[in-house]
Protein backbone atom coordinates (compact mmCIF):
# COMPACT_ATOMS: atom_id res chain seq x y z
CA UNK A 1 0.00 0.00 0.00
CA UNK A 2 1.18 3.52 -0.82
CA UNK A 3 1.89 5.63 2.25
CA UNK A 4 0.45 9.11 1.66
CA UNK A 5 1.29 12.21 3.70
CA UNK A 6 -0.71 15.41 3.23
CA UNK A 7 1.52 18.45 3.74
CA UNK A 8 -0.11 21.77 4.64
CA UNK A 9 2.14 24.82 4.85
CA UNK A 10 0.77 27.41 7.23
CA UNK A 11 1.34 31.04 8.09
CA UNK A 12 -1.25 32.77 10.28
CA UNK A 13 -4.33 31.26 8.67
CA UNK A 14 -7.02 30.04 11.07
CA UNK A 15 -8.91 28.52 8.14
CA UNK A 16 -6.57 25.54 8.43
CA UNK A 17 -9.01 24.06 10.96
CA UNK A 18 -11.61 23.77 8.22
CA UNK A 19 -9.03 22.26 5.87
CA UNK A 20 -8.11 19.62 8.44
CA UNK A 21 -11.78 18.84 9.14
CA UNK A 22 -12.26 18.02 5.45
CA UNK A 23 -9.56 15.34 5.66
CA UNK A 24 -11.63 13.41 8.22
CA UNK A 25 -14.32 12.86 5.58
CA UNK A 26 -12.06 11.39 2.88
CA UNK A 27 -13.05 8.04 1.41
CA UNK A 28 -9.32 7.36 1.26
CA UNK A 29 -7.81 8.76 4.44
CA UNK A 30 -4.23 10.08 4.41
CA UNK A 31 -1.80 7.96 6.40
CA UNK A 32 -0.34 11.10 7.95
CA UNK A 33 -0.84 14.86 7.90
CA UNK A 34 1.93 17.35 8.55
CA UNK A 35 1.12 21.00 9.19
CA UNK A 36 4.41 22.81 8.54
CA UNK A 37 4.25 26.20 10.21
CA UNK A 38 6.34 29.02 8.76
CA UNK A 39 6.10 31.24 11.85
CA UNK A 40 2.47 31.74 12.91
CA UNK A 41 1.38 33.33 16.17
CA UNK A 42 0.12 30.93 18.83
CA UNK A 43 -3.41 32.28 18.36
CA UNK A 44 -3.39 31.40 14.67
CA UNK A 45 -1.79 28.02 15.35
CA UNK A 46 -4.47 27.07 17.86
CA UNK A 47 -6.89 25.36 15.40
CA UNK A 48 -4.13 23.13 14.01
CA UNK A 49 -2.78 22.28 17.47
CA UNK A 50 -6.26 21.39 18.73
CA UNK A 51 -6.89 19.13 15.74
CA UNK A 52 -3.51 17.39 16.13
CA UNK A 53 -4.17 16.80 19.84
CA UNK A 54 -7.32 14.88 18.93
CA UNK A 55 -5.85 12.96 15.99
CA UNK A 56 -2.47 11.27 16.47
CA UNK A 57 -1.86 10.91 12.72
CA UNK A 58 -1.61 14.71 12.46
CA UNK A 59 1.56 16.60 13.41
CA UNK A 60 2.21 20.33 13.72
CA UNK A 61 5.87 21.25 13.33
CA UNK A 62 7.78 24.54 13.14
CA UNK A 63 9.54 25.03 9.82
CA UNK A 64 10.25 28.78 9.70
CA UNK A 65 11.19 30.53 6.49
CA UNK A 66 9.81 31.23 3.04
CA UNK A 67 7.28 28.89 1.43
CA UNK A 68 10.11 27.12 -0.39
CA UNK A 69 12.19 26.85 2.77
CA UNK A 70 9.28 25.59 4.84
CA UNK A 71 8.44 22.93 2.27
CA UNK A 72 12.06 21.78 1.92
CA UNK A 73 12.50 21.51 5.67
CA UNK A 74 9.24 19.57 6.05
CA UNK A 75 10.03 17.22 3.16
CA UNK A 76 13.49 16.49 4.56
CA UNK A 77 11.96 15.14 7.75
CA UNK A 78 9.44 12.78 6.15
CA UNK A 79 10.10 9.09 6.78
CA UNK A 80 8.22 6.14 5.32
CA UNK A 81 6.25 8.36 2.92
CA UNK A 82 5.82 7.31 -0.71
CA UNK A 83 3.56 10.14 -1.91
CA UNK A 84 3.35 13.67 -0.55
CA UNK A 85 0.19 15.67 -1.24
CA UNK A 86 0.17 19.47 -1.04
CA UNK A 87 -3.01 21.10 0.24
CA UNK A 88 -3.27 24.79 1.08
CA UNK A 89 -4.79 26.18 4.27
CA UNK A 90 -7.42 28.08 2.25
CA UNK A 91 -8.62 24.91 0.51
CA UNK A 92 -11.33 22.44 1.52
CA UNK A 93 -11.39 18.93 0.08
CA UNK A 94 -14.60 17.00 -0.75
CA UNK A 95 -14.75 13.32 0.34
CA UNK A 96 -13.51 11.71 -2.89
CA UNK A 97 -10.64 14.15 -3.44
CA UNK A 98 -7.61 12.27 -2.13
CA UNK A 99 -8.57 8.94 -3.70
CA UNK A 100 -8.95 10.59 -7.12
CA UNK A 101 -5.76 12.63 -6.81
CA UNK A 102 -3.40 9.77 -5.93
CA UNK A 103 -5.02 7.17 -8.21
CA UNK A 104 -2.76 7.87 -11.27
CA UNK A 105 0.35 7.55 -9.09
CA UNK A 106 -0.81 4.38 -7.36
CA UNK A 107 -1.74 2.89 -10.74
CA UNK A 108 1.78 3.61 -12.06
CA UNK A 109 0.60 5.98 -14.79
CA UNK A 110 2.15 9.12 -13.30
CA UNK A 111 4.83 10.40 -10.97
CA UNK A 112 2.79 13.46 -10.02
CA UNK A 113 -0.78 14.63 -10.43
CA UNK A 114 -2.91 17.69 -9.84
CA UNK A 115 -6.48 18.86 -9.86
CA UNK A 116 -8.51 22.06 -10.21
CA UNK A 117 -10.28 24.34 -7.76
CA UNK A 118 -13.85 25.47 -7.34
CA UNK A 119 -15.16 28.47 -5.38
CA UNK A 120 -16.07 27.83 -1.77
CA UNK A 121 -19.08 30.10 -2.05
CA UNK A 122 -20.50 33.12 -3.85
CA UNK A 123 -18.02 35.99 -4.24
CA UNK A 124 -18.17 38.85 -1.78
CA UNK A 125 -17.01 41.41 -4.36
CA UNK A 126 -15.53 41.95 -7.83
CA UNK A 127 -11.97 40.94 -6.91
CA UNK A 128 -13.03 37.60 -5.51
CA UNK A 129 -15.33 37.07 -8.51
CA UNK A 130 -12.39 37.72 -10.83
CA UNK A 131 -10.16 35.19 -9.03
CA UNK A 132 -12.91 32.56 -9.07
CA UNK A 133 -13.56 33.12 -12.77
CA UNK A 134 -9.86 33.02 -13.57
CA UNK A 135 -9.27 29.69 -11.82
CA UNK A 136 -12.39 28.22 -13.45
CA UNK A 137 -10.83 29.12 -16.83
CA UNK A 138 -7.16 28.51 -15.97
CA UNK A 139 -7.26 24.85 -14.98
CA UNK A 140 -9.15 23.35 -17.97
CA UNK A 141 -7.65 25.70 -20.58
CA UNK A 142 -4.05 25.98 -19.37
CA UNK A 143 -3.05 23.47 -16.68
CA UNK A 144 -4.81 20.55 -18.37
CA UNK A 145 -2.57 21.07 -21.41
CA UNK A 146 0.63 22.25 -19.72
CA UNK A 147 1.45 20.71 -16.34
CA UNK A 148 4.43 23.01 -15.88
CA UNK A 149 1.76 25.57 -14.92
CA UNK A 150 0.33 23.36 -12.17
CA UNK A 151 0.01 25.19 -8.82
CA UNK A 152 1.42 23.19 -5.91
CA UNK A 153 -1.75 23.41 -3.80
CA UNK A 154 -3.89 20.38 -4.71
CA UNK A 155 -1.12 18.25 -6.19
CA UNK A 156 0.45 14.86 -5.35
CA UNK A 157 4.05 13.77 -5.93
CA UNK A 158 6.24 10.77 -5.46
CA UNK A 159 8.52 11.95 -2.69
CA UNK A 160 11.49 10.36 -4.46
CA UNK A 161 10.90 12.60 -7.48
CA UNK A 162 10.93 15.80 -5.43
CA UNK A 163 14.11 14.69 -3.71
CA UNK A 164 15.71 13.73 -7.01
CA UNK A 165 15.31 17.26 -8.41
CA UNK A 166 16.44 18.93 -5.18
CA UNK A 167 13.08 20.20 -3.92
CA UNK A 168 12.12 23.88 -3.99
CA UNK A 169 14.52 26.71 -4.81
CA UNK A 170 14.55 29.14 -1.84
CA UNK A 171 16.08 31.83 -4.04
CA UNK A 172 12.71 32.29 -5.75
CA UNK A 173 11.22 34.17 -2.80
CA UNK A 174 9.16 36.35 -5.14
CA UNK A 175 7.15 33.26 -6.07
CA UNK A 176 7.57 30.97 -9.03
CA UNK A 177 8.99 28.11 -6.92
CA UNK A 178 6.08 25.89 -8.01
CA UNK A 179 6.72 26.46 -11.71
CA UNK A 180 10.44 25.90 -11.19
CA UNK A 181 9.84 22.46 -9.65
CA UNK A 182 7.38 21.57 -12.41
CA UNK A 183 9.88 22.50 -15.11
CA UNK A 184 12.74 20.56 -13.50
CA UNK A 185 10.57 17.49 -12.97
CA UNK A 186 9.37 17.59 -16.58
CA UNK A 187 12.95 18.04 -17.81
CA UNK A 188 13.95 14.96 -15.83
CA UNK A 189 11.39 12.94 -17.79
CA UNK A 190 8.83 12.29 -15.08
CA UNK A 191 5.17 11.86 -16.03
CA UNK A 192 2.29 13.94 -14.75
CA UNK A 193 -1.48 13.65 -15.01
CA UNK A 194 -4.23 16.24 -14.69
CA UNK A 195 -7.21 14.85 -12.72
CA UNK A 196 -10.38 16.94 -13.23
CA UNK A 197 -12.27 14.95 -10.58
CA UNK A 198 -9.67 15.73 -7.90
CA UNK A 199 -10.97 19.22 -7.23
CA UNK A 200 -10.94 21.23 -4.01
CA UNK A 201 -12.83 24.28 -2.85
CA UNK A 202 -10.65 27.41 -2.79
CA UNK A 203 -11.59 30.19 -0.39
CA UNK A 204 -10.73 33.51 -2.06
CA UNK A 205 -12.80 35.42 0.47
CA UNK A 206 -11.98 39.07 1.07
CA UNK A 207 -9.64 39.50 -1.90
CA UNK A 208 -11.43 42.48 -3.37
CA UNK A 209 -8.85 45.26 -3.04
CA UNK A 210 -7.71 45.98 -6.60
CA UNK A 211 -4.33 47.37 -5.57
CA UNK A 212 -3.52 44.28 -3.51
CA UNK A 213 -4.64 42.03 -6.35
CA UNK A 214 -2.40 43.84 -8.81
CA UNK A 215 0.58 43.75 -6.41
CA UNK A 216 -0.01 40.02 -6.00
CA UNK A 217 -0.14 39.49 -9.75
CA UNK A 218 3.03 41.55 -10.17
CA UNK A 219 4.95 39.47 -7.60
CA UNK A 220 3.75 36.22 -9.16
CA UNK A 221 4.79 37.45 -12.59
CA UNK A 222 8.25 38.39 -11.32
CA UNK A 223 8.65 35.00 -9.65
CA UNK A 224 7.40 33.08 -12.68
CA UNK A 225 9.70 35.07 -14.98
CA UNK A 226 12.72 34.26 -12.81
CA UNK A 227 11.75 30.57 -12.85
CA UNK A 228 11.46 30.65 -16.64
CA UNK A 229 14.82 32.40 -16.97
CA UNK A 230 16.43 29.81 -14.72
CA UNK A 231 15.06 26.94 -16.82
CA UNK A 232 15.71 28.49 -20.24
CA UNK A 233 12.06 28.68 -21.34
CA UNK A 234 11.38 32.42 -20.98
CA UNK A 235 10.51 33.17 -24.60
CA UNK A 236 8.19 30.18 -24.90
CA UNK A 237 6.35 30.95 -21.65
CA UNK A 238 6.04 34.67 -22.39
CA UNK A 239 4.33 33.86 -25.67
CA UNK A 240 2.00 31.52 -23.81
CA UNK A 241 1.22 34.20 -21.17
CA UNK A 242 0.42 36.71 -23.90
CA UNK A 243 -2.01 34.26 -25.53
CA UNK A 244 -3.67 33.59 -22.19
CA UNK A 245 -4.18 37.32 -21.54
CA UNK A 246 -6.06 37.55 -24.82
CA UNK A 247 -7.98 34.28 -24.34
CA UNK A 248 -9.29 34.99 -20.83
CA UNK A 249 -11.60 37.90 -21.41
CA UNK A 250 -11.97 39.92 -18.23
CA UNK A 251 -11.44 43.67 -17.68
CA UNK A 252 -8.84 43.01 -14.96
CA UNK A 253 -6.71 41.04 -17.43
CA UNK A 254 -5.94 44.28 -19.27
CA UNK A 255 -3.64 45.15 -16.39
CA UNK A 256 -1.36 42.34 -17.55
CA UNK A 257 -0.39 44.55 -20.48
CA UNK A 258 1.31 46.78 -17.90
CA UNK A 259 2.24 44.19 -15.27
CA UNK A 260 4.02 41.69 -17.52
CA UNK A 261 6.55 44.14 -19.04
CA UNK A 262 7.25 45.64 -15.59
CA UNK A 263 7.69 42.16 -14.12
CA UNK A 264 10.11 41.25 -16.91
CA UNK A 265 12.20 44.36 -16.24
CA UNK A 266 12.23 43.63 -12.51
CA UNK A 267 13.20 40.01 -13.10
CA UNK A 268 16.05 41.10 -15.37
CA UNK A 269 17.43 43.36 -12.61
CA UNK A 270 17.07 40.55 -10.04
CA UNK A 271 18.46 37.80 -12.23
CA UNK A 272 22.13 38.09 -11.29
CA UNK A 273 21.38 38.59 -7.61
CA UNK A 274 18.75 35.85 -7.28
CA UNK A 275 20.06 33.19 -9.68
CA UNK A 276 23.78 33.53 -9.04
Amino acid sequence: MTHVTVLITLLNDKRVGRTLDSLLLQTRRPDAVLVADGGSTEENLAPARAFAAAHPWVRVEPHPGSVAGTRNSALAGLRGTDVVVFLDSDQVAPPGWLAALVAPIEAGRADFSGGPTRPLGPPSGPGEAYLNDFEAWFYPHVVAHDLTKLPMGNSAWRLSVLREVGGFDPRLSWGGEDYDVNLRVAKAGHRGEYVPDAWVHHDQGGRNDLRRLLRRKYRYNVGATLAYMKNGVLREKMRSAARNTVAFKHPYERWNLVIQPLALLRALTLRRKVLR
